[in-house]
């Protein structure tokens, strides 16, 4: 059976994240140094839901509807 205990004690868990989490900042500062954006979603959608939603607010922006 496995075992789903949290692993925060353990000394190379807490390596591993750091290394994680390095990583990922690494790759957050050159996305964002190239221009990229970074866009917060709202609660309980998927992308293609906001990406959907966000094509429409645009489309009716255009059209001067709000």
């Amino acid at each position: 059976m496995t075992n789903y205990q949290n692993n925060s004690n353990d000394p190379h868990y807490r390596e591993d994240k750091e290394a994680q989490r390095e990583t990922l900042k690494k790759l957050m500062d050159e996305f964002l140094a190239k221009g990229g954006k970074i866009e917060k979603m709202p609660a309980c959608m998927t992308s293609d839901e906001y990406k959907n939603l966000k094509a429409i607010k645009t489309e009716n922006r255009k059209k001067g509807k709000k």
